[in-house]
């Protein structure tokens, strides 16, 4: 069985917490935060997967880069590729 390649994207939680907002908290697909959520909540793989990866430390590499990581990258934030504008209405 091939092991799953992993990747380090983000150098602390801040980092990923600023990811997060410029991001999932922006698209219609991000999981709006109610405190009581659990991962099986979060239905987007690339925010699921960050969000572990932010606690465990790190996340497949096929999802980071999904997600817009790109390994040797020196920007502290980037655009997640797959983000759908969310109506400024209903933004979290």
């Amino acid at each position: 069985m091939k092991a799953v390649e992993t990747c380090v994207p983000f150098s602390c939680g801040t980092q990923f917490m600023d990811w997060q907002h410029r991001n999932c908290d922006r698209c219609a697909k991000g999981t709006p935060f109610t405190g009581h959520q659990s991962f099986e909540d979060i239905t987007c793989p690339m925010e699921r997967a960050l969000c572990e990866g932010a606690i465990l430390g790190e996340v497949p590499t096929e999802l980071a880069r999904r997600a817009g990581w790109q390994p040797h990258e020196t920007r502290y934030g980037w655009e997640c590729p797959e983000k759908e504008a969310r109506d400024e209405a209903h933004r979290l």
